[in-house]
């Protein structure tokens, strides 16, 4: 006996479909940078430096 599928490939394609993919994966991205005040080690999307108190933005480039 063959089971219809057809509704599981429905599911499927919604939840992992590839714009559901790119919207899940930006806001979990964190980036490592050097703060430009103390320059030490911050994560690019923290409000601000641990270290110094700095505010300023982060690039991802460590």
């Amino acid at each position: 006996m063959r089971f219809r599928l057809d509704w599981l490939r429905a599911v499927h394609s919604a939840v992992f479909g590839p714009a559901r993919q790119q919207a899940r994966q930006r806001p979990l991205y964190i980036g490592i940078g050097y703060c430009p005040a103390c320059d030490g080690l911050r994560a690019s999307n923290s409000l601000s430096c641990n270290h110094c108190g700095s505010a300023a933005p982060v690039t991802a480039d460590a």
